[in-house]
């Protein structure tokens, strides 16, 4: 099959061309390919729910692998801490002194090593997982090894900027102790919140990428805001009913509440992802018009 764009050659069942994202299926006889099917429909909150939860239903496989790649060193933190633990506790067979200092060393350098790999790990795979939303909002297979090839090539970016946005919150939460602090903290996290697409898609660097998410935000802050609290609260809902169903079978089945909220982090993680992703999208729909012939544009740039 051809596409009537750029008469660039297509597999016959493709939604959009990956050369110009001319979409296939729009074109009838009487239609003009050329003022046809770019356009990606706006979309209002119900929509971004509704379309967040389809995609997690039908690619929940390769999201959840990228889940567990981000939370690797919160796995290893959650199953190997408590056992060092318990084998340096004061008043355990065999304690002294050497075993002790030595426990608090092995443990506070672990802590360090681990806060990095989860920075590096979280990053990465929320840029994969951004480029996963992408092949699927373009009808193209979603394919995890992938999306992880094209977000190593903006994982020390991806990084630095999640360093960047962690304190910029860390000190706008230390604000909230002041009553002014309230709203410069909500302010941030709404206003900076779509860095990794920025990143990803645009090619911004780590300064550009905060910019380029507050210049989205701008003039539609409140409705980015309540659909995020709306998410927050769902996503929320869940994980405090999970640790309360935990807590009740841990004295059964040891280290089962571990196991829940493990599960539980991994389950809900991707979710947020897609809706960041999807609010991106619609964002850019709003303020300047956005097509697919772009995102396909923008996202084979990473290839």
């Amino acid at each position: 099959m051809e596409c009537p764009l750029c008469n660039r050659e297509a597999h016959v069942s493709a939604l959009f061309c990956r050369s110009c994202g001319y979409k296939f299926s729009a074109v009838t006889e009487n239609e003009d390919p050329i003022t046809s099917s770019v356009y990606i429909p706006k979309r209002d909150m119900s929509k971004i729910i509704g379309n967040t939860l389809k995609i997690y239903r039908d690619e929940g496989r390769q999201f959840l692998f990228l889940a567990l790649i981000a939370l690797a060193p919160n796995i290893l933190l959650d199953f190997i801490y408590p056992s060092l633990l318990t084998d340096f506790t004061p008043g355990t067979p065999g304690f002294n002194f050497i075993d002790w200092w030595s426990s608090n060393i092995i443990l506070a350098s672990g802590s360090l090593i681990l806060l990095i790999s989860g920075i590096f790990s979280s990053a990465w795979a929320t840029g994969a997982m951004v480029c996963a939303v992408f092949d699927y909002q373009l009808g193209r297979r979603v394919q995890a090894s992938q999306c992880i090839s094209k977000a190593w090539k903006k994982v020390a970016i991806l990084c630095l900027t999640s360093l960047l946005f962690s304190i910029i919150m860390i000190g706008s939460f230390l604000l909230m102790l002041i009553i002014i602090g309230i709203p410069i903290f909500f302010y941030f996290v709404v206003a900076f919140f779509f860095y990794s697409p920025a990143i990803m898609l645009e090619n911004e660097d780590i300064f550009g990428s905060l910019g380029r998410s507050r210049q989205l935000v701008s003039g539609s802050w409140w409705r980015v805001f309540v659909i995020g609290v709306i998410i927050a609260v769902i996503l929320s809902s869940i994980y405090m009913i999970v640790n309360y169903l935990g807590g009740i079978i841990s004295p059964i089945l040891p280290h089962s509440d571990i196991i829940l909220n493990l599960v539980v982090n991994v389950a809900l993680l991707p979710i947020g992802i897609i809706a960041m992703v999807l609010i991106y999208i619609d964002l850019r729909v709003r303020k300047e018009g956005y097509t697919y012939t772009q995102m396909v544009y923008e996202l084979d740039r990473l290839n």
